[in-house]
């Protein structure tokens, strides 16, 4: 029997890193603009710097220099539906979880809308039957004399639900704007779900990062 996830519940998410010290980097690129700034070292105490680094925050000076201030995640346990939204997203860099070619262990995620419906046996039925078919198609594979249905043939038959992870490097305006897109309650409840981690995580790592006191205090 194949392993059924009701819901998002399942799914987590990995901080592998992110930018610790994003004014400074922001000060040291954005004051190339002005030739009398050039020798004016970074200070998180001096009311210039902070002015200027907020103006570019808020876009009201060049906001180029926010595209160095990295974050990076892995999404796992996430649908291979929630996998296509993602990718998406352009100019995040991703490396994802292949099924081939190798066997995939079977882990679909169900949403709690069916689960809680008329149709949860039959959907049951459906992910055991691809299941069984996709086994039977894969049966022998390991040898390499006895080749069935070559596993990244058989992975066709598998179901939007089966789960993956993927990895991803993006940028804090790409976040802000992936954000801004998946955190609206109209969109698919399980991208929405997953943004909101990503920000939960950021958070709990921000605040142990700023209790140990490795974090720039003018941006966080």
């Amino acid at each position: 029997m194949s392993k059924i996830q009701k819901g998002y519940k399942g799914i987590e998410i990995d901080l592998i890193s992110y930018t610790k010290n994003p004014a400074k980097i922001i000060w040291d690129m954005l004051k190339q603009t002005w030739i009398s700034l050039h020798d004016v070292e970074y200070n998180p105490d001096s009311e210039l710097i902070k002015k200027f680094i907020i103006d570019s925050l808020e876009r009201r000076l060049n906001p180029t220099p926010q595209e160095v201030v990295m974050i990076q995640v892995i999404f796992k346990n996430i649908s291979r539906v929630n996998l296509a939204q993602l990718t998406r997203h352009r100019g995040w860099l991703f490396n994802s979880e292949s099924q081939m070619p190798q066997r995939v262990n079977h882990n679909v995620i169900i949403p709690l809308n069916i689960v809680n419906s008329e149709y949860y046996e039959r959907a049951l039925k459906l992910v055991d039957d691809a299941q069984k078919l996709y086994d039977d198609m894969t049966k022998g594979n390991e040898n390499k004399d006895s080749t069935n249905i070559p596993y990244q043939d058989a992975r066709y038959l598998l179901l939007h639900g089966q789960t993956s992870d993927i990895s991803v490097s993006l940028t804090l305006p790409q976040l802000i704007n992936g954000a801004g897109m998946r955190l609206d309650n109209n969109t698919h409840d399980e991208i929405n779900y997953s943004f909101r981690l990503v920000i939960h995580k950021l958070r709990i790592e921000i605040n142990k990062d700023k209790d140990l006191d490795e974090l720039d205090k003018l941006i966080y």
